[in-house]
Order: C-alpha cells, then sequence, then structure tokens
C-alpha cells in the first residue's frame, strides 16, 4: 500500500510539474516546457506527459481482486425463440466490472452494462428494429444492466448469483447460474487469469421488450435466456 500511494504521490508531483510548464507555453508562450527537456522536441515533452497519465494507478479498481475483462475473447449474448426456432443475438458493446475471490465471497460483485442499440442476431431487419421504440428503445434507453453482489456456492466453481437487472428502465430480480474458474496464467507468472459463464431466463414481457403487436408470445416466446462469457485476468 506504501508503495502503491509513495507511486501515486510521486505522478502526482510529476503531472503537476509538467502541467505548469505547459501553463508556461500555452499562457505565458515561453519555452519552460522545451527547458524542461534539453535536446528534446516539443511534440516529445507532450508524449512524455500523455505517458505519465497513461501509466498512472488506475483509481476505479478499487480492490485487488478486480478483475480487467478481455473483451475481444469475451461474449454477451441471449438466445430467444421466433416460432419455436432459437434466434441467437449479441450485444457487441458492453463492460464489465467483476470483482471476485472464491475465498471471500461477501465483497464480490459483478456489474454488467450493454448498449441495446449494439444488438447483433446476423439478420439485418431484425437489427433495425430491435433498437427502436417498441423492442429495447435505444434512444431513450442506451444500456442495459446486471448488477449483483450476492454469491452462492452450488457446486465445483459453480455460483448463484442473485441480482437486479434493469431493460428499459423495468428492473427485476434475476438469479445468474455461473461457473468461475481461476488460474495462474500460464504466459505470465505475475497474472491471474479467469472465466465466467453464466446464464439466466428471464421474461422478455416483464421489461416491455417486444409492445404493441409484439406484446403476443404466440410469434415470440416471452421467455429469453441471457448468457454471457467473460474471459479476465488480474495482477497476483
Amino acid at each position: 500500500w506504501l508503495h502503491w500511494a509513495g507511486g501515486l504521490a510521486l505522478i502526482a508531483l510529476l503531472v503537476a510539474h509538467v502541467g505548469a510548464a505547459i501553463w508556461h507555453h500555452k499562457v505565458k508562450r515561453d519555452d519552460t516546457l522545451i527547458r524542461m527537456m534539453p535536446g528534446r522536441s516539443r511534440l516529445t515533452a507532450l508524449s512524455v506527459m500523455a505517458m505519465l497519465v497513461a501509466t498512472a494507478p488506475d483509481l476505479h479498481a478499487g480492490s485487488a481482486d478486480a478483475w480487467t475483462i478481455e473483451t475481444d475473447t469475451s461474449r454477451v449474448g441471449f438466445t430467444a425463440r421466433q416460432m419455436n426456432v432459437p434466434v441467437n443475438g449479441t450485444f457487441n458493446a458492453y463492460t464489465a466490472a467483476i470483482n471476485f475471490d472464491p475465498g471471500n465471497l461477501d465483497e464480490a460483485s459483478i456489474k454488467l452494462e450493454f448498449e441495446t442499440a449494439s444488438i447483433s442476431t446476423g439478420n439485418p431487419q431484425a437489427d433495425q428494429a430491435l433498437p427502436g421504440t417498441e423492442w429495447f428503445a435505444a434512444a431513450e434507453h442506451p444500456s442495459a444492466k446486471f448488477e449483483a453482489t450476492q454469491f452462492k456456492p452450488a457446486g465445483k466453481e459453480a455460483y448463484e448469483v442473485a441480482g437486479t437487472l434493469t431493460i428499459k428502465g423495468n428492473s427485476a430480480p434475476v438469479v445468474v447460474m455461473a461457473t468461475i474458474s481461476t488460474a495462474a496464467n500460464p504466459e505470465n507468472p505475475l497474472e491471474l487469469v479467469a472465466k465466467a459463464t453464466g446464464e439466466a431466463t428471464v421474461s422478455r414481457t416483464a421489461f416491455k421488450v417486444g409492445e404493441g403487436q409484439w406484446a403476443n408470445t404466440a410469434t415470440i416466446a416471452d421467455e429469453v435466456v441471457i448468457s454471457f462469457t467473460l474471459n479476465a485476468r488480474r495482477a497476483k
């Protein structure tokens, strides 16, 4: 903790120092910034400041058990049924925050937020209609989210995760059956890797997804399975 705090203080001093030099450069229009870095260009000086900001500690992580999601290998999706035929889709834009230690479930939490306009089914007509008012109303409700802080063991690496799902401004309790595994990263001995998979069956009409003529569940079933696969990593 002391190393982290000391590093943060050092970065704050450096950023303040460089910031003052930029003030001289932009407001007083002198060469303080360039004189701080003899023999280097104006571009290099600004690049160093950008590097300082980019390498600052993540103040939002908040916990040693917070994981960084690998969005390129993760997936948030759903399966609906139209005329009893499965229709699969994904949300291509989302954020996920996971705080998890199997030995400390009281502090575990997950927040999964996905942009409703990013829905994709592979059907251009459906992809155009689903962000509309009768379905996800993406203009008024640009995101949906699932938040949970209750993790109950349900077998080896299995958990019942109880939380709240909010879609289109409507919230309801949801229990996700999840599997969460952690292991050492074989490519980096200083890191752990994790994989979380889960799914929950929800009523689309309870969240008013499909209004008007689409509220009739004879064509499109009321039950929809929401699923996710999240790959993550963190320092040991």
